[in-house]
């Protein structure tokens, strides 16, 4: 779970600051569009190790301890012109507009890909905002996992959007999906990462109910990651040292219009076991090594990019069942790939997206082994147009999943140990999805907006005919508020475990208000969904409310809460969804103070989840082996409550005019609470002791940048 932790800080960390005697602030912008520049630097003239930088809203607070009234404060940011600023004419709530340099910057147009949907998303989450939240670790999905409207009911990095099951999720990453996006990041065979470089993300979009239909097969929630396309103005590199992880990073300018930005990271075993012996007693051993390129050209009216990751890992873990006690072995060999081009085309824009995965997953315990193997294919060709009143998008994509499975499976489930039978499995089986879309904006005034999108697959392989639908509208009630609406049909066909494909339909209605005046910022929610399932009907109602206060820009509290109604029906009953919770609840605090010192904690709380206790056993003779007894779904059993409450501590040094470090410490699950993850049985099923999610663990580092 501590991937994140690595990279943690090491960017918003230089908006730090101590305090001081006389307090400079504002907000600095760009000339051209007025738009806010993200971690522009503001430094003392006379001490560079004084400074700070903009934020996600391009503001900037500094407390100055020594200063002359002759002294000046210099304002950069990469690829425009510098600004030196007398100390007299800067105070509190000063606006600063930067001038792009003509002569480095001027003739480079880097074009993206825009999501026509843009204004209906309910998050957008920026790299530095990833950095800043404690619960994150720097993982861009599991800040997602820490946004209210998630409700993932594991510490892992795969997300459920409001009640839904993870596989109902789309990820995109530079409009490419990805499947199994998360890796693990072994401590104790449960806690997994995604496989995104945080230093690469530009923007994240996040829509938890009604995803835009200019994205396909997704039928809950949506995420779409957008890649940096910055040129740097000069070249840097970033070296991380920690308990579990030694990496590099360097961003190189190519010429004046392209950019390579290359990483690596090794993460052995042998550190974070030692210091916490205790808590990872059952993981035996782990280590990974990554690695990504990643390739921007703009040339004219036209942008490249290209992006290449690979990953390799494994972990061993003591696994404990009635039949069987010995080692979980895992390895993955996972390669990725995406290519888009971008041109820009009179008033209007057409894009090539394409996308390569490959993942070869080996496990075993017992006489067991598997060898899964997956390779995924996308292609898709986008155009889309926008004036001041409408919008167009249209497209055509290419979706395929192709599977081989070779191994060696038990019998029966219940009966896994070295001498019980198993059996020797190869198949192979494939999904294949054709589909066009088109999706049309309507603003007849600056204060609304109205979407309406259709998504239609082209039948392949015997495939079924099926429609998605959806209708957004977005209203400014005030300056302070907003109101969004959202109804649709959706559409998600799946390969699944067994290698069937599975096609989950989905109807969905959402109203989502926003408030944000002064230092409150208010998001309250109200949903509903059915789902068709293979196996029966999913019903989900529920209410998600967010509060946040910012008693001042290096001090905020904030906290959410989450509930759902969620029930399934199959074979003529109902009964409860693992996702009906009472109660989910988050919050936390942030807080800068002294000398360049950020606190941050984040908690968790909510109900256990329901699940089917053993009631009895029968003796199996043939295999020597109990067959446990379910009680029925009507009868299920919650688990006990669970909680979680992190911390986190970090300072940033300047040890040079382009050198600075970032020291960071950390505890997991603070407080050592014994969240139960599920019940480990004896024999003949007569006990049963808890197994639990993640114990205390604490860890450390630092960030090197130069």
């Amino acid at each position: 779970m501590w991937k994140g932790v690595i990279f943690t800080l090491s960017a918003y960390a230089l908006g730090f600051s101590c305090f001081g005697q006389k307090k400079i602030s504002g907000w600095i912008f760009d000339l051209n569009d007025g738009q806010p520049l993200i971690g522009a630097h503001v430094l003392l003239q006379s001490n560079w190790k004084t400074g700070t930088t903009s934020d996600q809203d391009g503001f900037f607070s500094l407390e100055l301890i020594e200063f002359t009234p002759a002294d000046s404060v210099i304002i950069t940011y990469v690829g425009y012109r510098e600004q030196v600023i007398p100390m007299d004419q800067i105070s509190e709530g000063s606006e600063i507009f930067l001038e792009i340099k003509p002569n480095e910057m001027g003739a480079i147009s880097v074009i993206e890909e825009r999501l026509i949907a843009e204004e209906f998303s309910v998050k957008k989450i920026n790299r530095l905002e990833v950095y800043k939240n404690p619960s994150a670790k720097a993982d861009a999905l599991l800040a997602v996992n820490a946004t209210p409207s998630s409700t993932t009911i594991d510490e892992s990095a795969n997300v459920s959007f409001r009640g839904s099951s993870p596989v109902e999720t789309g990820i995109f990453f530079n409009n490419v999906p990805i499947y199994d996006a998360v890796r693990f990041a072994q401590l104790n065979g449960i806690g997994t990462f995604s496989f995104f470089n945080t230093d690469l993300v530009k923007s994240i979009q996040v829509f938890p109910g009604n995803p835009p239909l200019e994205f396909g097969n997704t039928s809950s929630g949506l995420i779409a990651i957008q890649s940096d396309d910055r040129i740097p103005e000069v070249n840097t590199s970033s070296v991380i040292i920690s308990l579990a992880n030694i990496g590099i990073n360097h961003r190189h300018r190519v010429g004046k219009r392209s950019a390579l930005i290359a990483y690596s990271n090794f993460q052995p075993s042998t550190g974070i076991k030692s210091l916490n012996k205790k808590a990872l007693e059952d993981l035996e051993q782990f280590g990974s090594v990554d690695g990504g390129l990643h390739f921007t050209s703009s040339h004219g009216l036209t942008t490249i990019k290209i992006f290449n990751y690979f990953l390799k890992e494994q972990y061993k873990y003591r696994f404990r069942s009635p039949t069987f006690t010995g080692l979980f072995d895992q390895s993955k060999i996972k390669n990725f790939t995406t290519a888009n081009i971008i041109r820009k085309l009179g008033n209007g824009q057409l894009s090539f997206n394409n996308g390569f995965s490959f993942t070869d997953l080996d496990f075993s315990f017992s006489r067991a082994v598997y060898d899964i193997r997956n390779e995924d294919f996308y292609t898709s060709l986008n155009y889309g147009v926008e004036t001041v009143h409408t919008g167009l998008k249209i497209g055509l994509a290419y979706d395929g999943r192709f599977q081989r499975f070779d191994g060696r499976v038990p019998g029966v489930g219940y009966a896994i140990g070295e001498d019980h039978p198993f059996e020797e499995i190869t198949d192979k089986s494939d999904r294949q999805l054709l589909d066009a879309f088109v999706y049309f904006k309507y603003i007849p005034v600056e204060e609304v907006v109205a979407g309406l999108a259709i998504r239609k697959n082209m039948p392949l392989k015997k495939q079924s005919d099926f429609l998605s639908w959806q209708v957004n509208t977005d209203f400014e009630l005030t300056e302070a508020q907003r109101l969004k609406f959202a109804f649709g049909k959706f559409n998600n066909y799946r390969l699944s475990q067994d290698g069937s494909t599975q096609l989950l339909s989905t109807t969905q209605f959402s109203v989502d208000h926003q408030f944000e005046k002064s230092n409150w910022l208010i998001n309250t929610s109200f949903f509903s969904k059915k789902t068709v399932l293979p196996s029966g009907k999913k019903k989900i109602v529920g209410i998600e409310s967010y509060w946040k206060y910012a008693f001042t820009d290096k001090l905020f509290i904030d906290i959410s809460y989450t509930g759902l109604d969620a029930r399934i029906r199959a074979d003529g009953l109902t009964y409860r969804s693992v996702y009906d919770l009472n109660y989910f609840i988050r919050g936390g605090m942030e807080f800068q103070f002294g000398n360049q010192w950020t606190i941050s904690s984040r908690y968790l709380f909510r109900q256990g989840i329901h699940f089917q206790p053993v009631i009895s056993s029968q003796f199996d003779s043939l295999l020597g082996a109990y067959r446990p007894i379910y009680a029925s779904q009507q009868d299920q059993q919650r688990y006990p409550g669970y909680n979680l409450v992190d911390l986190n501590v970090s300072k940033l040094m300047a040890l040079g005019d382009r050198v600075g470090a970032v020291l960071f410490a950390s505890a997991s699950n603070v407080a050592d609470f014994k969240n139960v993850r599920t019940y480990e049985y004896n024999f003949d099923y007569t006990d049963h002791t808890p197994s639990y999610f993640n114990r205390r663990t604490y860890y450390f580092g630092c960030v090197l940048t130069f």
